[in-house]
């Protein structure tokens, strides 16, 4: 508290000591300045007059007056402070006369003729009927008028010294009165309430900042003091709501965890687990979703007695919407595959119902290829999707890049059908971005190159060891890094030659 009284006193007195100590010296600067304007002038005038009068006296010719006479009557001008010395001559330029004061103010004669050094001078000719007779120069000093300027300046100073210090005294009761003493009366109020006697108030009666600040004090202290009254019944009313709360929650999120698992069930059902019922033909199949719920998908159906459809398909996000898209893909691949449609007819036709059902909100990226064992022709549409792979016995890669845009982006797009000749010992690697883009603690990407590698070395294998191969080698490639996306891999090995097939391939 008594350092909170020296802080503010003592700023406020030095502003109060500053401003006054600034106005004291301006003000004596400019008494100053005038006062030495107008002594100057004063001095001017006064010396117009005393040479006026000397020149008066001195009209008889010097030889005919009494030396003592003419000693006497400059003697009594020198009695004037301001005159620092006389310099009477005669018609032949002789010193007749010469008096001058010396630095202890006492005045003297002259002995010879001498320079006078002074603040100014004047000098006239004494004349009689149009004849001079000698001439005079009297030499002013303004010593005595400096002296009499620092006496009134030192006045003046004195006279501001004591009104500073009554303005002081005065200004620094009234604020002790005004403002300190409040704040150290409230202070005091607010270290008793934080030592927990939550019942004192203060009792500032002040209409002012300070009084505002007290009425806020005693209204945050009832809050208070009402809390800790009733803080045992606060925390039980709201530990019995939180418990409540709680327990809705939990019983939310296990229904919603059980209503996921279903999801997730209803999910895997629609990715095919039994790949061995197609004849002469291999087929690996991998998926592994990054979360609880994927938007990844493959499939493989027959179409018609000599038709396989392969399908790949990456729905935009994760979770349920993703899943459910895929169920609706997978439906939609089903129903609307005809051995009289083309994979770019089909995928126009579920473009449009997915935009009719969804509306312009997700899209899917997908390959849908079909294999003719009539023809030994691949029909494809590659909708946005990576490139597909095939392998084939000479060791070359054949990519099949995107032929249209995505699905669900937006209708009357034309989504286009290539076909290309498969044959004996040929390998289909059908893969989501996923597998690429899985990534290491050094953030590179598995990568496509890497890839093809993984599969060329491992061409031997069959399509599904082939599959759990290449999954060994995304998961050792990330290391303890997390799925950023779903996984899924088909691959599919073509075993015979289609000159040699017969209706029951599959």
């Amino acid at each position: 508290m008594v350092k909170l009284q020296h802080s503010i006193s003592s700023r406020i007195s030095l502003i109060i000591i500053s401003t006054i100590l600034f106005i004291m010296i301006l003000t004596g600067i400019l008494l100053y300045l005038y006062e030495s304007k107008q002594s100057y002038i004063q001095l001017k005038e006064d010396a117009n007059v005393t040479l006026k009068r000397l020149l008066a006296n001195l009209k008889t010719p010097m030889w005919n007056v009494d030396r003592e006479e003419i000693d006497s009557l400059i003697s009594l001008e020198m009695e004037n402070n301001n005159i620092y010395a006389i310099k009477l001559y005669d018609e032949l330029e002789r010193l007749n006369v010469g008096k001058i004061r010396y630095y202890n103010g006492d005045v003297g004669n002259m002995i010879i003729d001498q320079d006078i050094k002074s603040l100014f001078y004047i000098q006239k000719t004494i004349e009689r009927e149009h004849t001079i007779i000698g001439n005079i120069t009297v030499y002013f000093t303004d010593a005595h008028l400096k002296k009499s300027l620092r006496f009134t300046i030192f006045k003046i100073v004195i006279q501001i010294i004591i009104l500073t210090i009554m303005i002081i005294v005065v200004i620094s009761m009234s604020v002790n009165r005004v403002i300190i003493s409040p704040i150290i009366q409230l202070t005091k109020t607010v270290n008793n309430f934080s030592e927990k006697n939550f019942n004192v108030r203060s009792d500032l009666d002040l209409e002012n900042e300070i009084g505002i600040l007290g009425d806020t004090f005693n209204s945050m202290a009832q809050i208070i003091e009402d809390y800790s009254e009733h803080l045992e019944d606060i925390v039980e009313k709201r530990t019995n709501q939180l418990n409540k709360l709680n327990k809705e929650l939990f019983i939310a999120y296990d229904q919603m965890k059980k209503e996921l698992k279903i999801a997730q069930k209803i999910q895997e059902s629609i990715i095919p687990k039994n790949l061995d019922d197609f004849k002469n033909i291999g087929i690996g199949g991998y998926y592994m979703p990054m979360a609880l719920l994927g938007g990844d998908y493959y499939d493989v159906y027959k179409i018609g007695e000599n038709k396989l459809g392969i399908v790949i398909a990456d729905v935009c996000g994760h979770g349920v919407p993703a899943s459910l898209i895929t169920i609706m893909a997978k439906v939609l691949f089903n129903n609307y595959s005809n051995k009289d449609k083309t994979t770019g007819e089909i995928i126009t036709m579920i473009n449009d119902e997915l935009l009719n059902i969804m509306g312009e909100i997700e899209f899917l990226t997908a390959f849908f290829g079909i294999i003719d064992f009539d023809s030994g022709m691949l029909h494809y549409s590659n909708a946005g999707h990576p490139e597909i792979l095939i392998l084939k016995p000479n060791n070359n890669f054949i990519n099949l890049t995107a032929n249209s845009p995505i699905i669900g982006f937006c209708k009357n797009v034309d989504f286009l059908t290539e076909s290309i000749k498969i044959g004996n010992g040929d390998k289909l690697i059908l893969y989501t971005d996923g597998v690429i883009e899985a990534r290491n603690k050094k953030n590179d990407w598995f990568g496509i190159e890497r890839l093809k590698e993984c599969v060329y070395k491992n061409k031997h294998l069959p399509a599904k060891e082939l599959v759990t191969k290449i999954s060994k080698e995304i998961y050792d490639h990330k290391g303890n890094n997390i799925l950023e996306d779903d996984i899924a891999m088909l691959i599919i090995d073509i075993n015979f030659d289609f000159e040699e097939i017969d209706n029951n391939w599959g």
